[in-house]
């Protein structure tokens, strides 16, 4: 891409890039070199700046975004936490109500294996 006196960006190899060129060239001639190169370090320095100030302005919208997502994250993983020790210890209560279940009525449990066990024989039941 070249930068013309007016500063129009037009692309190498274009006829309008070879006018640029040989006017750019027939100007340092004149004894304008000087001019010519303080002129593209301007340019260049235009860009760099129209650069920085982009830059800057995608990060300060970025940041904000960040710490959202991180807080959103954080308490996504504490509710987690917290629901996976409640299933916890609802697991640890049912096993403690079904053991004591058990030794305060075992006949009663026997009683109750086997017939569960006869339903389910039934139910899946042999298919020849």
């Amino acid at each position: 891409m070249i930068y013309t006196e007016n500063s129009a960006l037009v692309s190498e190899g274009s006829p309008a890039a070879e006018v640029a060129t040989m006017s750019g060239e027939s100007a340092m001639t004149q004894g304008s070199a000087s001019r010519g190169a303080t002129s593209a370090e301007d340019r260049v320095n235009r860009l760099a700046q129209g650069a920085h100030a982009a830059v800057d302005r995608i990060a300060e919208k970025a940041v904000p975004a960040v710490q959202r997502l991180r807080g959103g994250v954080n308490s996504a993983a504490a509710t987690l936490r917290t629901r996976a020790d409640d299933l916890d210890g609802m697991q640890r209560r049912w096993v403690e109500s079904s053991r004591g279940c058990v030794r305060n009525h075992p006949l009663v449990s026997v009683g109750a294996a086997v017939a569960a066990g006869m339903v389910l024989s039934r139910l899946m039941g042999r298919r020849d």
